[in-house]
């Protein structure tokens, strides 16, 4: 009569696809929630309050939708805000964006840069609260404005 194995408990081969699964699983997760905490540069745009009360030098990150633009590398919009779905709203408050005549649009084209258009915006801002850019994208067909 073979004797029996003690300890074991389960068929064998069944604990690690269990370990793969759960490693699998922690993966997306991290992945998922970093990604959702990102935008396309990487930080969150700043809020219409944090922008109302950030100081002169502050770097800033703002999504805005374009009211107009001038031949001098500027433009004026409305600053956009995030919303719970991740959808964004259109606020009363206004901001100027200028930029450097040698300064190329990172995503979309100089072309782009017209009423209507969704753009994220990096830099300083100065005294006026005019923001100097660093960086411009335009992510008019990437998001949602309510």
């Amino acid at each position: 009569m073979p004797e029996a194995k003690k300890g074991r408990s389960g068929p064998p081969g069944r604990v690690l696809p269990i370990i793969l699964i759960l490693l699998l699983a922690a993966a997306i997760g991290y992945l998922l929630y970093t990604n959702h905490s990102l935008t396309l540069q990487g930080s969150l745009p700043t809020t219409n309050i944090q922008l109302a009360s950030a100081s002169s030098g502050s770097s800033t990150n703002v999504m805005c939708e374009i009211i107009s633009t001038s031949t001098n590398h500027s433009l004026t919009g409305y600053v956009l805000e995030r919303s719970n779905d991740g959808s964004y709203v259109r606020t009363q408050h206004t901001i100027t964006v200028t930029w450097k005549s040698s300064q190329n649009v990172t995503m979309g084209h100089d072309k782009d840069l017209q009423p209507g258009a969704i753009v994220q915006a990096s830099g300083q801002l100065d005294t006026a609260k005019v923001l100097h850019a660093d960086q411009i994208s335009v992510v008019t067909n990437y998001l949602k404005v309510k």
